[in-house]
């Protein structure tokens, strides 16, 4: 679903990489020279690819589990396919946002780990004399009886409220 979000920006970013003249091989970075034509070392839908399948990995889903494993590894196989031939600079925003979003659910998972250990109670540790004394007071005569009375019944000639 965020893909599907994303496909207007993929479409733009794809049409100004594609028709612009200025970009036009205008220089990146020492391997991508130009943006606009697909990498030349595949080295980027590649890295995409991985980062597709550890983001997969790493995010909660509510799938089947069998239906949750085949798209952990078709869907990054699939777009690794589809950006081996696009601009490269679709590839590495693809590649920018994939990498966030591996961040972004790392410090989620991090922050719910934070809270829950915040709410996790402390184990009072129980002195051995008032141990001793809890026991001795449930142990006593008294605490027994009042523990075991056995409330009475209704006398037959009466009935309870709220019956008929």
């Amino acid at each position: 679903m965020p893909q599907l979000l994303q496909l207007p920006i993929w479409f733009a970013l794809y049409t100004s990489l594609s028709t612009n003249v200025e970009l036009f091989h205008s220089p990146f970075i020492t391997p991508w020279t130009d943006l606009s034509a697909p990498d030349p070392f595949f080295s980027l839908p590649l890295a995409l690819g991985a980062l597709m399948i550890l983001q997969q990995k790493i995010t909660p889903t509510t799938m089947d589990p069998v239906q949750a494993k085949m798209m952990m590894y078709v869907m990054p196989i699939m777009f690794t396919g589809m950006m081996l031939f696009l601009p490269s600079g679709l590839c590495l925003y693809m590649l920018t946002n994939s990498a966030l979003g591996i961040a972004q659910q790392k410090w989620i998972d991090s922050r719910l780990k934070r809270s829950a250990a915040k709410l996790t109670p402390e184990p009072v540790a129980a002195t051995a004399p008032a141990a001793a004394a809890e026991v001795l007071a449930d142990s006593s005569p008294t605490a027994q009886r009042s523990s075991t009375r056995i409330k009475p019944r209704n006398k037959p000639g009466r009935a309870r409220r709220g019956r008929a």
